[in-house]
Protein backbone atom coordinates (compact mmCIF):
# COMPACT_ATOMS: atom_id res chain seq x y z
CA UNK A 1 0.00 0.00 0.00
CA UNK A 2 1.21 3.42 -1.24
CA UNK A 3 2.43 5.84 2.02
CA UNK A 4 0.47 9.14 2.21
CA UNK A 5 2.72 12.14 2.12
CA UNK A 6 1.58 15.28 3.64
CA UNK A 7 2.42 18.43 2.28
CA UNK A 8 4.44 21.05 4.06
CA UNK A 9 3.78 24.54 2.88
CA UNK A 10 6.52 26.55 4.75
CA UNK A 11 6.17 30.07 6.70
CA UNK A 12 7.94 33.27 6.35
CA UNK A 13 9.36 35.18 9.12
CA UNK A 14 11.65 38.19 7.91
CA UNK A 15 13.52 36.47 5.19
CA UNK A 16 13.52 33.31 6.65
CA UNK A 17 11.52 30.30 5.81
CA UNK A 18 10.67 27.53 8.46
CA UNK A 19 8.82 24.31 8.16
CA UNK A 20 7.03 22.25 11.15
CA UNK A 21 8.10 18.46 10.66
CA UNK A 22 6.82 15.87 13.29
CA UNK A 23 5.99 18.64 15.40
CA UNK A 24 9.55 19.86 15.29
CA UNK A 25 10.03 23.68 13.86
CA UNK A 26 13.24 23.36 11.15
CA UNK A 27 14.81 27.25 10.14
CA UNK A 28 15.07 25.86 6.54
CA UNK A 29 18.30 27.41 5.63
CA UNK A 30 19.68 25.69 8.77
CA UNK A 31 19.04 21.98 8.14
CA UNK A 32 20.62 18.85 9.73
CA UNK A 33 23.16 16.81 7.31
CA UNK A 34 21.81 14.16 5.60
CA UNK A 35 18.13 14.99 6.66
CA UNK A 36 15.44 12.48 5.34
CA UNK A 37 12.03 14.70 4.48
CA UNK A 38 9.38 12.27 3.98
CA UNK A 39 7.10 14.58 3.01
CA UNK A 40 6.16 17.22 0.00
CA UNK A 41 8.17 20.15 0.12
CA UNK A 42 6.38 23.39 -1.36
CA UNK A 43 8.16 26.28 -2.08
CA UNK A 44 6.14 27.68 -4.88
CA UNK A 45 5.32 31.54 -5.02
CA UNK A 46 7.84 32.85 -2.48
CA UNK A 47 9.30 35.39 -4.92
CA UNK A 48 12.49 33.70 -4.04
CA UNK A 49 16.04 34.61 -5.52
CA UNK A 50 17.99 31.82 -4.63
CA UNK A 51 17.09 28.82 -2.60
CA UNK A 52 18.04 27.85 1.03
CA UNK A 53 20.57 25.14 0.82
CA UNK A 54 18.59 21.81 1.07
CA UNK A 55 21.48 20.27 -1.26
CA UNK A 56 22.06 17.42 1.97
CA UNK A 57 18.40 16.61 2.13
CA UNK A 58 16.54 13.79 0.76
CA UNK A 59 13.23 14.75 -0.04
CA UNK A 60 11.11 11.54 -0.12
CA UNK A 61 7.99 12.95 -1.89
CA UNK A 62 7.63 16.31 -4.79
CA UNK A 63 10.16 19.28 -4.55
CA UNK A 64 8.28 22.33 -5.79
CA UNK A 65 10.02 25.62 -6.03
CA UNK A 66 8.18 26.87 -9.03
CA UNK A 67 7.05 30.11 -10.06
CA UNK A 68 10.09 32.40 -7.78
CA UNK A 69 12.55 34.34 -9.15
CA UNK A 70 15.67 32.31 -9.13
CA UNK A 71 18.62 32.29 -11.59
CA UNK A 72 19.92 29.76 -10.10
CA UNK A 73 19.26 25.73 -8.12
CA UNK A 74 21.85 26.22 -6.04
CA UNK A 75 20.87 24.60 -2.93
CA UNK A 76 18.23 22.19 -4.28
CA UNK A 77 18.49 18.57 -2.79
CA UNK A 78 21.67 16.92 -4.49
CA UNK A 79 20.71 13.48 -4.77
CA UNK A 80 17.54 12.51 -5.04
CA UNK A 81 13.83 13.34 -5.35
CA UNK A 82 11.05 11.08 -4.65
CA UNK A 83 8.38 12.67 -5.76
CA UNK A 84 8.30 15.57 -8.91
CA UNK A 85 10.54 18.06 -9.14
CA UNK A 86 9.07 21.50 -10.19
CA UNK A 87 11.07 24.47 -10.93
CA UNK A 88 9.02 25.91 -13.71
CA UNK A 89 8.00 29.55 -13.93
CA UNK A 90 11.63 30.99 -12.81
CA UNK A 91 14.26 32.75 -14.44
CA UNK A 92 16.88 29.83 -15.04
CA UNK A 93 19.44 29.79 -17.48
CA UNK A 94 21.15 26.55 -16.58
CA UNK A 95 20.37 23.36 -14.91
CA UNK A 96 23.15 23.18 -12.96
CA UNK A 97 22.85 21.82 -9.46
CA UNK A 98 19.39 19.83 -9.97
CA UNK A 99 18.84 17.13 -8.46
CA UNK A 100 20.51 13.63 -9.95
CA UNK A 101 17.90 11.23 -9.38
CA UNK A 102 14.10 12.41 -9.52
CA UNK A 103 11.27 9.64 -8.91
CA UNK A 104 8.48 10.85 -11.16
CA UNK A 105 8.14 14.04 -13.01
CA UNK A 106 10.67 16.71 -13.93
CA UNK A 107 9.78 20.23 -14.74
CA UNK A 108 11.59 22.99 -15.89
CA UNK A 109 9.22 24.72 -18.12
CA UNK A 110 8.96 28.36 -18.88
CA UNK A 111 12.35 29.64 -17.82
CA UNK A 112 15.18 30.85 -20.02
CA UNK A 113 17.25 27.58 -20.68
CA UNK A 114 19.74 27.87 -23.36
CA UNK A 115 21.08 24.37 -22.66
CA UNK A 116 19.80 21.37 -20.99
CA UNK A 117 23.45 20.09 -19.83
CA UNK A 118 23.35 19.47 -16.18
CA UNK A 119 19.98 18.17 -16.70
CA UNK A 120 19.07 15.37 -14.14
CA UNK A 121 20.82 11.91 -14.68
CA UNK A 122 17.57 9.75 -13.93
CA UNK A 123 13.55 10.91 -14.23
CA UNK A 124 10.95 8.40 -13.50
CA UNK A 125 8.68 9.75 -15.75
CA UNK A 126 7.93 12.96 -17.94
CA UNK A 127 10.40 15.44 -19.02
CA UNK A 128 9.19 19.07 -19.30
CA UNK A 129 11.45 21.63 -20.84
CA UNK A 130 8.60 23.09 -23.10
CA UNK A 131 8.70 27.51 -23.44
CA UNK A 132 12.73 27.98 -22.78
CA UNK A 133 15.09 28.87 -24.98
CA UNK A 134 16.90 26.15 -26.17
CA UNK A 135 18.52 25.68 -29.66
CA UNK A 136 19.96 22.34 -28.75
CA UNK A 137 18.57 19.00 -26.71
CA UNK A 138 21.92 17.82 -25.82
CA UNK A 139 22.07 16.77 -22.16
CA UNK A 140 18.60 15.16 -22.20
CA UNK A 141 18.08 11.58 -21.11
CA UNK A 142 18.72 9.42 -24.20
CA UNK A 143 15.31 7.34 -22.59
CA UNK A 144 12.38 8.55 -21.00
CA UNK A 145 9.69 6.40 -19.05
CA UNK A 146 6.90 9.21 -19.65
CA UNK A 147 6.63 11.84 -22.14
CA UNK A 148 9.56 14.49 -23.56
CA UNK A 149 8.24 17.78 -24.45
CA UNK A 150 10.37 20.53 -25.79
CA UNK A 151 7.34 22.59 -27.32
CA UNK A 152 8.11 26.32 -27.84
CA UNK A 153 11.39 26.62 -28.07
CA UNK A 154 14.35 27.66 -30.66
CA UNK A 155 15.35 24.65 -32.18
CA UNK A 156 16.07 23.55 -35.86
CA UNK A 157 16.99 20.04 -34.96
CA UNK A 158 16.22 17.59 -32.91
CA UNK A 159 20.06 16.06 -32.18
CA UNK A 160 20.18 15.65 -28.47
CA UNK A 161 16.55 13.78 -28.12
CA UNK A 162 15.58 10.62 -26.45
CA UNK A 163 15.85 7.61 -28.91
CA UNK A 164 13.13 6.37 -27.64
CA UNK A 165 10.04 7.55 -25.33
CA UNK A 166 7.41 5.44 -23.38
CA UNK A 167 5.05 8.29 -23.80
CA UNK A 168 4.36 10.97 -26.26
CA UNK A 169 7.26 12.88 -27.91
CA UNK A 170 6.05 16.88 -28.13
CA UNK A 171 7.96 19.43 -30.50
CA UNK A 172 5.94 21.58 -31.74
CA UNK A 173 6.30 25.20 -32.69
CA UNK A 174 9.78 25.57 -32.56
CA UNK A 175 12.00 26.19 -36.06
CA UNK A 176 12.41 22.82 -36.88
CA UNK A 177 13.78 21.89 -40.49
CA UNK A 178 14.59 18.51 -39.67
CA UNK A 179 13.43 15.64 -37.43
CA UNK A 180 17.24 14.02 -37.37
CA UNK A 181 18.00 13.16 -34.09
CA UNK A 182 14.24 12.31 -32.55
CA UNK A 183 13.25 9.13 -31.16
CA UNK A 184 12.23 6.33 -33.37
CA UNK A 185 9.82 4.65 -31.27
CA UNK A 186 7.40 6.31 -29.16
CA UNK A 187 4.78 4.83 -27.16
CA UNK A 188 2.30 7.85 -27.16
CA UNK A 189 1.82 10.86 -29.76
CA UNK A 190 4.13 12.73 -31.89
CA UNK A 191 4.03 16.20 -32.12
CA UNK A 192 5.68 18.18 -34.50
CA UNK A 193 3.19 20.81 -35.66
CA UNK A 194 4.02 24.30 -36.51
CA UNK A 195 7.54 23.73 -37.83
CA UNK A 196 9.53 24.19 -40.71
CA UNK A 197 9.35 20.68 -41.83
CA UNK A 198 9.88 19.71 -45.84
CA UNK A 199 9.52 16.19 -44.99
CA UNK A 200 8.60 13.69 -42.62
CA UNK A 201 12.68 11.77 -42.92
CA UNK A 202 13.24 10.71 -39.52
CA UNK A 203 10.27 10.68 -38.14
CA UNK A 204 9.55 7.92 -35.52
CA UNK A 205 9.05 4.67 -37.11
CA UNK A 206 6.77 3.13 -34.60
CA UNK A 207 4.39 5.87 -33.21
CA UNK A 208 1.31 4.09 -30.75
CA UNK A 209 -0.88 7.01 -30.74
CA UNK A 210 -1.59 10.30 -33.35
CA UNK A 211 0.39 11.57 -35.28
CA UNK A 212 0.55 15.52 -35.51
CA UNK A 213 2.53 17.42 -38.34
CA UNK A 214 0.03 20.06 -39.07
CA UNK A 215 1.23 23.37 -40.32
CA UNK A 216 4.49 23.13 -41.95
CA UNK A 217 5.79 22.75 -45.40
CA UNK A 218 5.35 19.19 -45.77
CA UNK A 219 4.82 17.98 -49.63
CA UNK A 220 3.81 14.40 -49.83
CA UNK A 221 3.82 11.51 -47.06
CA UNK A 222 6.65 10.19 -48.43
CA UNK A 223 8.77 8.81 -45.10
CA UNK A 224 5.48 8.28 -43.12
CA UNK A 225 5.95 6.17 -39.57
CA UNK A 226 5.52 2.41 -40.55
CA UNK A 227 2.98 1.85 -37.87
CA UNK A 228 0.23 4.33 -36.36
CA UNK A 229 -1.89 3.66 -33.80
CA UNK A 230 -4.39 6.85 -34.23
CA UNK A 231 -4.71 9.65 -35.96
CA UNK A 232 -2.88 11.25 -38.64
CA UNK A 233 -3.47 14.91 -38.41
CA UNK A 234 -2.05 16.41 -41.43
CA UNK A 235 -3.70 19.96 -42.62
CA UNK A 236 -1.90 23.17 -43.55
CA UNK A 237 1.01 21.77 -45.47
CA UNK A 238 1.98 21.83 -49.33
CA UNK A 239 -0.77 19.37 -50.10
CA UNK A 240 -4.26 18.18 -50.60
CA UNK A 241 -5.53 16.15 -47.68
CA UNK A 242 -8.48 15.10 -50.44
CA UNK A 243 -5.48 14.00 -52.43
CA UNK A 244 -3.52 11.67 -49.92
CA UNK A 245 -6.82 10.11 -48.20
CA UNK A 246 -6.97 7.09 -49.76
CA UNK A 247 -3.71 5.71 -49.24
CA UNK A 248 -3.82 7.13 -45.95
CA UNK A 249 -6.52 4.95 -45.30
CA UNK A 250 -5.05 2.24 -47.00
CA UNK A 251 -1.51 2.68 -45.43
CA UNK A 252 -2.97 2.68 -41.75
CA UNK A 253 -6.16 0.18 -42.51
CA UNK A 254 -5.24 -1.08 -38.87
CA UNK A 255 -7.35 1.82 -37.54
CA UNK A 256 -10.81 0.02 -37.40
CA UNK A 257 -13.62 2.07 -38.68
CA UNK A 258 -11.40 4.65 -40.02
CA UNK A 259 -12.84 6.13 -43.37
CA UNK A 260 -12.83 9.44 -46.11
CA UNK A 261 -15.58 10.86 -43.35
CA UNK A 262 -14.50 10.57 -40.82
CA UNK A 263 -10.75 12.38 -41.10
CA UNK A 264 -12.77 15.41 -43.05
CA UNK A 265 -14.67 15.33 -39.81
CA UNK A 266 -11.39 15.43 -38.09
CA UNK A 267 -9.61 18.01 -40.00
CA UNK A 268 -13.03 20.67 -40.13
CA UNK A 269 -12.51 20.09 -36.36
CA UNK A 270 -9.02 21.56 -36.97
CA UNK A 271 -9.23 23.87 -39.25
CA UNK A 272 -10.63 26.36 -36.59
CA UNK A 273 -7.24 26.60 -36.34
CA UNK A 274 -4.79 29.34 -37.85
CA UNK A 275 -1.13 29.07 -38.32
CA UNK A 276 -0.72 32.46 -38.04
CA UNK A 277 -3.41 32.59 -34.50
CA UNK A 278 -1.96 30.00 -32.85
CA UNK A 279 1.85 30.51 -33.21
CA UNK A 280 1.63 34.10 -32.49
CA UNK A 281 -0.34 33.31 -29.20
CA UNK A 282 1.88 30.91 -27.81
CA UNK A 283 4.84 33.05 -28.66
CA UNK A 284 3.17 36.51 -27.63
CA UNK A 285 2.09 33.98 -23.88
CA UNK A 286 5.98 33.40 -23.84
CA UNK A 287 6.82 36.80 -24.28
CA UNK A 288 4.52 38.48 -22.02
CA UNK A 289 5.28 35.49 -19.02
CA UNK A 290 8.76 36.97 -19.63
CA UNK A 291 8.25 40.47 -19.51
CA UNK A 292 6.80 40.15 -16.27
CA UNK A 293 9.22 38.16 -14.67
CA UNK A 294 12.03 41.04 -15.84
CA UNK A 295 9.58 43.43 -14.20
CA UNK A 296 9.02 42.17 -10.81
Amino acid sequence: MKKYLETIRPWQEKETLFIKYRDRVYNLYEMPYDFILEAHLDLSGFELEYLPDLSDVIIIGDFNCSDNNLCSLYGAPRLYVGGSFNCANNLLGSLRYVTKHIGVNFDCSENVLSSLVYSPKKVGRNFDCSFNNLESLDGAQKYTNGDFNCTSNLLQTLDGAPFYTNGSFLCSVNQLVSLKGGPKDVKGSYDCSFNNLGSLKYVAEYICGYLDCSYNKIMNLEYAPVYLGSSFICIGNGFSVDSVAPAYIKKYKHIDGLNKEQLNAMIAKQTARTFNDAFEFIKNMQRIARINKKEK
